[in-house]
């Protein structure tokens, strides 16, 4: 299997994201909000367990640092687009897991070189997610498996109304119905296999885990 080539990029960018890290890891916010996600992706590969996993938008390094205590031996990548998260995740990601900056449409890893991508509460802030899809597509084995936990709206207009509020804001999301999602990953090259809402918490809109293998 071929190495993946990572680089590290360095960016001071006082982003959202990058004020965001500061307190992402409060107690409240991890088991109201991302605990009950990390729960259905550690099931998810408890059932078949992975040989790498690539995080994208790994955040502050919480599911990896998880994904490496229940599959140690495990490779572990991680990649972010703030700064700030990944000066976090740093202190927390197990010994010998690489983390890198990057975009999502970019990713710095060769073609085919991990066998499971997980994408958690972040895939609804890509500008391009289309792009997105095709990239991680690229760097999966054949066969590789995709995690992805997104918000989502019920419908097309709901979403369209997510994407309008949030704009004002700065920061539009993407909040891509099921039907919607498995489009978009159909015509990446993705089978998919299951989508299912997970329960959390938060006031926060119920995620959508779709999960969805490279197509040969």
């Amino acid at each position: 299997m071929p190495e993946p080539a990572i680089t590290e990029e360095v960016s001071n960018s006082p982003t959202l994201f990058d004020r965001w890290s500061r307190s992402y890891d409060d107690v409240g916010l991890q088991q109201s909000t991302y605990r009950g996600l990390h729960r259905a992706v550690l099931a998810e590969l408890a059932e078949r367990p992975p040989n790498d996993v690539l995080d994208l938008g790994c955040g502050t390094g919480q599911l990896l640092r998880r994904i490496g205590r229940d599959h140690p031996g495990t490779r572990l990548i991680g990649t972010d687009f703030s700064s700030g998260m990944l000066a976090e995740a740093r202190g927390r990601v197990p010994t010998g897991a690489a983390l890198a900056q990057a975009d999502s449409m970019r990713l710095p890893l060769a073609d085919n070189s991990v066998d499971v991508v997980t994408c958690i509460e972040s895939f609804h802030w890509y500008r391009n997610q289309a792009a997105a899809a095709r990239e991680i597509r690229r760097v999966l084995t054949p066969g590789g498996r995709l995690m992805i936990a997104s918000i989502s709206t019920f419908t097309s207009m709901g979403a369209n109304a997510v994407r309008a509020i949030s704009a004002q804001f700065g920061q539009p999301i993407s909040a891509l119905p099921p039907a919607a999602m498995l489009t978009l990953l159909s015509d990446a090259g993705f089978g998919i296999t299951q989508q299912r809402r997970i329960r959390r918490r938060s006031p926060l809109p119920l995620p959508l885990l779709t999960v969805a293998q490279r197509l040969d």
